[in-house]
């Protein structure tokens, strides 16, 4: 049997391999530093080029951050790189010693955005920051909504605004894409900050124009024809609320300015 200890010294990596777990809903992803496959509590951690930066810690909040690079083509890139509409939570666990079951918990939190440097993603994530993310109070006066589209305040069914079509072609430039989905001008609906559902995989929308709808990041492997679910955005403004027929659950403060007169003059 190979130990780890000869591993290290055939990968040139730490003695040490690194399990990461990103999690959101349902949905389990499991991915090793070490240059093979690994198998921890029957759980198997496929292989791939990730590694993580140094942990910092912010001593006044207490919250901890990491970044995690990966190349923008690996199965990890397309999973972090979608739009989440559920919270994505991180695990990084160490094994320790050429014994797998022994472990070491590193890190538990969750994914907070995701940059691009040339063919490599960069993962921002924090633990500990929940509490700082809360608003208070609940309810803030501003000119736009405080619900968000889709969710109970709002009241619409996404099933109902979704719509379901095929992709007519694909065109690609360097990260970005932007697909012709076929009949989707024709329902009338405003997309721009929606997103598009491929199979388990969707991406944010940061533009449409008629039927053509641009991503913030290709996936990978789409092809014409294929079947995608596209849903719709909201600005959150007064006319998108009207739009959607759905004024009496509008909860915004009209009156307020979007620009803060103190700072920006009248």
């Amino acid at each position: 049997m190979t130990t780890i200890a000869a591993n290290n010294l055939k990968s040139e990596q730490v003695a040490f391999p690194e399990l990461y777990t990103f999690t959101t809903g349902s949905v389990v992803f499991r991915y090793t530093s070490w240059h093979t496959d690994l198998v921890v509590s029957l759980n198997t951690y496929v292989s791939r080029p990730i590694k993580r930066g140094i942990f910092s810690q912010d001593s006044q909040m207490g919250k901890t951050t990491v970044d995690i690079t990966a190349p923008v083509l690996s199965n990890l890139t397309q999973f972090i790189s979608s739009s989440p509409i559920e919270p994505t939570t991180v695990t990084i666990v160490r094994v320790s010693g050429d014994d797998v079951t022994q472990q070491i918990i590193l890190f538990t939190g969750q994914i907070m955005g995701v940059s691009f440097s040339e063919r490599t993603a960069s993962v921002r994530c924090e633990a500990n920051s929940d509490k700082l993310n809360i608003i208070i109070p609940r309810f803030v006066h501003k000119p736009t909504c405080n619900h968000r589209l889709f969710d109970t305040g709002c009241g619409l069914n996404t099933a109902t605004y979704t719509h379901v079509s095929t992709v007519s072609s694909v065109n690609t430039s360097g990260l970005t894409m932007n697909l012709v989905i076929a009949g989707l001008n024709a329902t009338g609906r405003n997309y721009n900050g929606g997103y598009v559902i491929w199979g388990n995989d969707q991406r944010m929308i940061t533009k449409q124009t008629t039927d053509t709808i641009y991503l913030h990041v290709s996936f990978y492997g789409i092809l014409s024809a294929a079947a995608v679910s596209v849903v719709p955005g909201c600005s959150g403004t007064i006319a998108a609320c009207t739009a959607y027929s759905n004024l009496p659950r509008f909860l915004g403060m009209t009156t307020v300015p979007f620009k803060n007169p103190t700072l920006y003059g009248v």
